[in-house]
Parts: C-alpha cells; structure tokens; sequence
C-alpha cells in the first residue's frame, strides 16, 4: 500500500519543469519503488503445486482473483502503467502524460480499496492464528502439568515412601 501511495507521489511531481538531473533522479526512484512492488507482488501471489499460491486463505486469494477486487489484475495494471510514465517521464506533451496520469490514479483509487481489502483479510487470518497458537499454547501447558503430576505419582511416591519405611525402621533401632 505504501509503496503504491508513493509511486502516485513521485508520479506527481511536475517532471516537465525538472532539470534533466532531478527527472533522473526521480525515474530512479520512481523505478526502485516499482520493482519493490513487483518483488512484493510476485512473493505472495507466487503459485504453488496446487496452481494456487502457497500461504494464502482462501478469504485472501479470492480477493486476489475475483471480483469485485481482483487485486492481480488491478495491480499488474497499475505496475504496467507506472513504469510506462516513469519511463517516458518529461518525454511526451503534457496533455498525454496527463491523461496517463490521470487513468494511474484511477487505477490507484481501485488498487488502495482492494489493498484495504487484502490487508483487512491478512490482519484477520493474522488475529485467527494468534487465537491458535494461544489455545496450542495452553493446551501444551496442561499437557506438560499432567505429566508432572503422573510423574510424581508414579515415580516420586514410592521413592517417598521407600524412604519415609526406611526412617520409620531406623526410629525403632
């Protein structure tokens, strides 16, 4: 999400009136940021033996994959889009690079509520395994108490009372 508000921001800067060093440095960063999402993108969506992506719900790929999100799609699309304006930055008139412009942040509009919405479902499942991991957590803690308490009653209680007929025999003597 973040790296897709700050593609929109580099995007924003009036490149025409850059000097050609300040547009390069604004492609290059332009550029990093690009990639830095392709990379992230490519990491989750990255499909697995069955076709789908491995570690994803269901409630998260269906937001990836179908409507009304199709995050894959929107994002591919957003990704194709910047890299066109980074690379064509100052390059055409005004009027066209504004019009890109103008269908990026749409398709910026679109690509933030189905972020949203993907976030949304990670925080979910996140919250979901926490709750999992807590009630393995006492389970395994219960678990381990019992089989203290067996232990001592097993092994411990004839020690005790081995001992405690050894004492009582050494009192008689």
């Amino acid at each position: 999400r973040m790296l897709s508000q700050r593609i929109m921001a580099l995007l924003q800067s009036p490149a025409l009136d850059l000097s050609k060093t300040e547009r390069e440095e604004t492609r290059r960063k332009l550029r990093a940021a690009i990639s830095s999402l392709e990379v992230s993108h490519s990491v989750l969506s990255k499909a697995g033996p069955g076709g789908w992506p491995t570690g994803l719900p269901a409630s998260i790929r269906e937001i990836y994959w179908e409507r009304p999100h199709r995050l894959d799609e929107t994002l591919r699309r957003f990704l194709r889009d910047a890299r066109q304006l980074a690379d064509d930055l100052g390059k055409r008139p005004p009027g066209a690079e504004a019009v890109l412009k103008l269908r990026l942040a749409s398709s910026s509009e679109k690509l933030l509520v189905s972020l949203d919405a993907a976030a949304g479902q990670y925080q979910a499942a996140g919250e979901g395994r926490v709750v999992g991991l807590k009630i393995l957590q006492t389970r395994m803690t219960v678990g381990i108490l019992l089989v203290l308490i067996l232990v001592g009653a097993l092994v411990f209680r004839p020690m005790v009372d081995r001992i405690s007929r050894e004492h009582a025999a050494l009192e008689e003597l």
